[in-house]
């Protein structure tokens, strides 16, 4: 209220239209100066302009994150009247519910075959000399270890499925590559097969091998047949020292007995 000269009595200022209070319907550009919480949204509410006409007039991105005091130029109506236009703000993503977890056993299933069809690594070295001049080589693989098998592949009686074979060993025995490759993975990550080693072969094949106590390669290094990549221990889920190893064409597991020669084993 504001005192006259003359009398001292309040008088009230005249009313502003809704439309000049909310600058609805503005005739010309305005500028205005950002405030605390503002976006394009509520400017766009504020002066009833589509918030993406506002940006495209400032030269704005549609997600641009205004600052406090920054000066935005507000465009004139397009149709003179007042009151809201409608506009719809960006969607909303609800975030996606967790996926249940899966049996530790289908898990490492999984894992492992994730590793073995996407990891990227350099493709296995071709067939060299040795191999041309011994065919064998090409349909079969060194056993990893010298020792006794005491798990076989397949279903058990428990319900449980091996997807290798598991050698008893004595703590520290070397692990050896069963044929020419390139390591795909190298590490503990996986959970229960503690130190692993994934090596990928030619023709699409991939061994692994599980439970080690120490590593002596890293992902991406290249590996002759019989060449030391381990030593063998009781990582993981077991508690005794011992291999598990696996044979996979692709993702899927084969019985490594069905491929390994007998000159190496221990039955």
């Amino acid at each position: 209220p504001v005192r006259t000269a003359d009398t001292g009595t309040p008088q009230a200022q005249p009313v502003r239209a809704e439309a000049e209070q909310r600058n609805f319907g503005a005739s010309r550009p305005t500028v205005h100066r950002v405030a605390p919480g503002e976006t394009l949204f509520s400017l766009g509410r504020k002066y009833g302009i589509n918030p993406y006409r506002i940006a495209a007039y400032n030269g704005l991105p549609r997600n641009v994150q205004l600052k406090v005091g920054q000066v935005v130029r507000i465009p004139a109506s397009s149709s003179g009247r007042s009151g809201r236009i409608a506009y719809s703000s960006p969607p909303i993503t609800k975030p996606t519910p967790p996926a249940r977890k899966p049996s530790t056993e289908r898990q490492q299933r999984k894992d492992t075959e994730r590793i073995v069809q996407t990891d990227p690594v350099p493709p296995a070295p071709s067939v060299d000399r040795e191999t041309q001049a011994r065919p064998e080589l090409a349909n079969g693989f060194r056993w990893p270890v010298r020792g006794r098998v005491i798990s076989t592949f397949g279903e058990k009686p428990n319900g449980v499925r091996n997807e290798g074979i598991n050698i008893a060993v004595p703590e520290g025995a070397d692990v050896h590559a069963a044929s020419d490759g390139v390591v795909a993975y190298a590490g503990n990550e996986l959970k229960g097969y503690g130190n692993l080693v994934l090596i990928r072969h030619r023709n699409g094949w991939v061994t692994a091998y599980a439970h080690n106590k120490e590593l002596f390669v890293k992902r991406g290094d290249r590996v002759r047949r019989g060449q030391v990549i381990a030593k063998a221990g009781s990582t993981g889920s077991v508690k005794t020292p011992q291999l598990h190893f696996e044979l996979r064409k692709g993702a899927s597991a084969v019985d490594p007995l069905k491929y390994l020669g007998t000159a190496t084993a221990m039955n």
